[in-house]
């Protein structure tokens, strides 16, 4: 019969709290008592990306007006349709190609 096999159990490697007791960092409060000013400066963090998103959106609604002024511009309409020749093909020479 085996013996069981106990697992080996790997300590924190990274050297806090040697010597300290075991209790676990807790994420600093965000109470009532910030500053407006503070409160500004953390939502500044995030003009940068804001700003990348508008701009983008911007370039691709620029695009799509521009693409849709250039499908509807004269250059690209019909005007006419011209033949040339007095023979017509038939219906079998059309079907090979």
């Amino acid at each position: 019969m085996r013996e069981p096999v106990m697992a080996q159990k790997v300590g924190n490697r990274s050297g806090i709290g040697k010597g300290r007791s075991a209790v676990g960092q807790r994420p600093a409060k965000r109470g009532a008592n910030e500053s407006i000013g503070a409160r500004l400066r953390s939502l500044l963090t995030y003009v940068p990306l804001a700003l990348r998103i508008g701009v983008i959106a911007i370039i691709a609604l620029i695009a799509f007006v521009g693409y849709r002024a250039a499908a509807s511009a004269s250059f690209f309409q019909v005007r006419t349709i011209e033949t040339r020749g007095a023979s017509r093909a038939s219906g079998r020479v059309c079907d090979r190609r």
